[in-house]
């Protein structure tokens, strides 16, 4: 009979129970999903490492299937199924180390070793490890010779391996045993396919370098016949003195003919002539052209009158790469001298240069383009420099441009230090007033925008060492003309400032208008001033002589007058707002006074140079910069940075024939796509 608590009553009661009081051996609502994780049932990845202290559990599983008394065949049979189990879930890695561990059980059934063998092969072959694979499937036939699985597996891997004649050794020796197998048929098909494939692709590379071989050492003997010598390239130490490719010159030739990157090379055209690359450099503007067929007959002025003739390119802003402007120098690095050319010469002559040693160097550029090229024409290509860097400094043009810097110079730095004197001391006041921060900002602003206005059109009336410095950063003005402008600007300042302490009493002379740091703050604090008050003074600059804006209407010279009185309202009780490196150096020079100078050329170059930069780059680019930038977000290559091919034929009657060569350029192509050429007037970027 059954009890009390048996009875449904009873379970009730012993359900209510929970309602008032918590099951102690419960499981913690808190970390309910880790206890249920431990469970092996209910485990979602089994661990690494079974450790019996940490999974009791999996070890007595473990313990389970590893019984000692397990026979051999059963522990193998479950490391295949374990391994198969794997196989299924793509662990190719995790089933060759059940299979592997199969068959170190030593089991006597010669099936299930095949079988092991045979799955082990086909987990090797999904990883890659084609070798093992094969050597798994030589295993396997040794154990049963007829398996099918292993013969198929073999020949698959000798496919991968591209060894097609073993292959259909393996097709043939399964279709003995097993001739309607189609899978065999038809490996042995593709095998044989791809046999004589290769075979006829191994004869016509045979073919094509006897003949690379024969025009390599016609090319060598063409040279050698016009006497001209190249440079023997180092070669590694383990290669000997007696290969085939020294003994017939090989060593030059294979670089002559190198193909990397533009596949320029020296070659031989119909008429015998040979064909160079020749690479132009301009070291003004960073700029390069690339011919990559320069016949030794032609002259240099006929391609320069191509390349600079009708169309000029975009980079010549100054218009003065004119054919008969250019001088033509070709480099010898190892003795680091140029060499003169003249531009009727014929690059012939010029490779048959007289010296002790080749011409020929290699070529090292910035950038990975041209870098491969001069890689692969590196002992043949000859580098013409156009050194044009000063060209346009020994004009009458230029010198007027400098003579009007230094006036302006002066003139300023006469009127505006001139209101920094205070004529109260003269007068013998007991407490003369400060500085009127009001009048001395009027004055400079005022100066600054009337000398704008004259000298604009003349030298563009920069009247400031950071602006010159903007200008060359952003590529208005070039290097060697800026360090004229800079000597003119300081120079005038220290004249401006003699006259200024020559005219004025001493009694009343006091500092010279001398900028000054705060001694209530250190030269660092100084210097982020200045930068801020020139970041902004510049970027007003350029901001208001923009060519490029159409919505200009006020006056350029006054805005930039009030920028300079913006920053002396400012900066005044700071540093003395110097804004300007020459303003400060006329009279320290003069009074000789030193201290802090240092900041008030680093601040100003510093904050002139981010203005121009910021403006130029990134708040207002140029129309093919936006270009660039759209292509570079856009994830598309940079147009600019490939060359441009353009062909164009030599008339007969300069070179006697029509040789056709290719100009490879990276910019000059774009100069079709700019949305509107700008015109500058006078040698340098005017600011107004």
């Amino acid at each position: 009979m059954a009890s009390a608590d048996d009875s449904d009553d009873g379970w009730d009661e012993f359900l209510d129970q929970f309602a008032k009081q918590r099951y102690k051996n419960a499981f913690s609502e808190d970390n309910w999903e880790e206890e249920i994780d431990k469970i092996p049932l209910f485990m979602k990845k089994a661990p690494e490492v079974i450790d019996p202290k940490l999974h009791p559990e999996w070890a007595c599983i473990q313990a389970l299937i590893n019984d000692e008394d397990t026979t051999p065949e059963e522990k193998a049979t479950s490391l295949k199924n374990e391994g198969n189990a794997h196989f299924q879930e793509k662990k190719y890695d995790k089933a060759v180390v059940a299979y592997t561990a199969g068959l170190k059980t030593n089991c006597e059934d010669q099936d299930i070793n095949t079988i092991l063998l045979t799955n082990r092969a086909a987990s090797q072959y999904y990883q890659g490890n084609m070798r093992s694979a094969l050597s798994d499937s030589c295993a396997a036939l040794k154990v049963k010779p007829d398996h099918l699985k292993a013969l198929i597996r073999g020949a698959q891997c000798c496919m991968e391996l591209r060894s097609f004649a073993e292959a259909i050794r393996w097709c043939d020796r399964g279709l003995k045993m097993h001739p309607t197998d189609g899978k065999l048929q038809e490996l042995r098909s593709a095998a044989d396919k791809h046999k004589r494939a290769a075979e006829r692709d191994a004869r016509k590379a045979k073919a094509r370098e006897k003949k690379e071989r024969n025009e390599r050492e016609a090319v060598l003997a063409a040279i050698k016949e016009r006497g001209i010598k190249l440079l023997q390239p180092e070669r590694p130490s383990g290669c000997g003195s007696d290969s085939e490719d020294q003994e017939q010159g090989g060593g030059p030739a294979l670089d002559l003919l190198s193909q990397e990157a533009t596949g320029a090379r020296v070659f031989l055209d119909e008429q015998g002539a040979l064909q160079w690359p020749v690479l132009f450099l301009y070291p003004e503007h960073q700029q390069s052209d690339f011919i990559s067929a320069f016949c030794d007959s032609s002259c240099f002025i006929d391609h320069l009158a191509v390349m600079f003739g009708e169309e000029l390119p975009p980079w010549d802003t100054d218009r003065k790469y004119l054919p008969q402007n250019l001088q033509l120098f070709f480099e010898d690095e190892e003795k680091e001298a140029l060499y003169q050319v003249e531009p009727d010469m014929s690059l012939l002559k010029v490779l048959q240069h007289k010296r002790k040693r080749s011409p020929f160097k290699p070529v090292t550029l910035q950038g990975k383009d041209i870098d491969m090229i001069s890689r692969c024409v590196c002992v043949c290509v000859c580098v013409c420099v156009a050194m044009t860097a000063f060209k346009g400094v020994w004009t009458q043009d230029f010198w007027r441009c400098v003579a009007a810097e230094f006036t302006a110079m002066l003139i300023f730095v006469l009127l505006s230090l001139g209101s920094t004197i205070s004529w109260a001391v003269a007068e013998e006041v007991e407490r003369p007033p400060a500085p009127n921060l009001v009048l001395i900002s009027l004055c400079f602003g005022l100066s600054i925008a009337t000398l704008v206005q004259c000298f604009g059109h003349v030298s563009g009336a920069h009247l400031n060492p950071a602006v010159t410095a903007a200008m060359v950063v952003t590529k208005n003005l070039s290097l060697a003309k800026a360090v004229f402008y800079l000597l003119a600007q300081c120079l005038g300042s220290v004249v401006g400032a003699a006259v200024l302490y020559g005219v004025t009493p001493q009694s009343v002379r006091g500092g010279l208008g001398v900028t000054m740091v705060n001694t209530n703050i250190s030269a660092g604090h100084a210097l982020v001033v200045e930068v801020f008050i020139t970041f902004q003074l510049v970027f007003t600059v350029f901001a208001s002589c923009d060519p490029k804006r159409s919505d200009l209407s006020g006056s350029p010279a006054l805005a930039i007058g009030l920028s300079v009185c913006i920053g002396h309202l400012f900066a005044i009780p700071y540093t003395g707002a110097s804004m300007n490196p020459a303003r400060s150096f006329g009279p320290a020079m003069v009074t000789w006074s030193w201290e802090n100078h240092w900041v008030y050329w680093v601040a100003p170059v510093l904050g002139g140079i981010l203005a121009a930069s910021f403006y130029e780059y990134l708040f207002c680019p140029k129309p093919e910069l936006k270009k660039r930038y759209s292509q570079a977000l856009s994830k598309a290559p940079f147009t600019s940075t490939k060359y441009r091919e353009v062909q164009a034929r030599l008339s007969t009657d300069l070179l006697g024939k029509q040789p056709l060569f290719t100009i490879m350029d990276m910019e000059r192509a774009e100069r079709k796509e700019r949305e509107q050429e700008i015109e500058v007037s006078g040698e340098v970027l005017s600011s107004v």
